[in-house]
């Protein structure tokens, strides 16, 4: 599995990704809305930002710079978590990942 290595083969087919990971600094935020703040997008910002931003930018302070925007991102969960939760009895906040702690 190409995820958990690292190299020029994963930083290649990454780089597609940069423009998307750019976009979780932009101001004013354009990864918003409803999918983008479901648990699969917020998990997306986590992958864009801790994940493919050190393959993107490697080499450069830029590869790091998106912790914070993780960070953020894996600590708050949505809304319907607890609504979903009552539903299912399955409580996904005991899987959502901690990540940087």
């Amino acid at each position: 599995m190409i995820w958990f290595q690292s190299g020029r083969a994963l930083d290649a087919f990454c780089q597609p990704f940069a423009p998307v990971v750019r976009e979780l600094k932009s101001d004013p935020p354009s990864l918003t809305g409803e999918e983008w703040n479901s648990l699969e997008g917020k998990a997306a910002k986590v992958l864009l930002a801790d994940q493919l931003s050190r393959s993107c930018f490697r080499g450069c302070a830029e590869a790091f710079s998106y912790d914070p925007i993780a960070r953020r991102a894996g600590d708050t969960q949505p809304r319907s978590h607890h609504r979903m939760a009552r539903k299912t009895g399955h409580d996904q906040g005991r899987q959502w990942p901690r990540i940087h702690q």
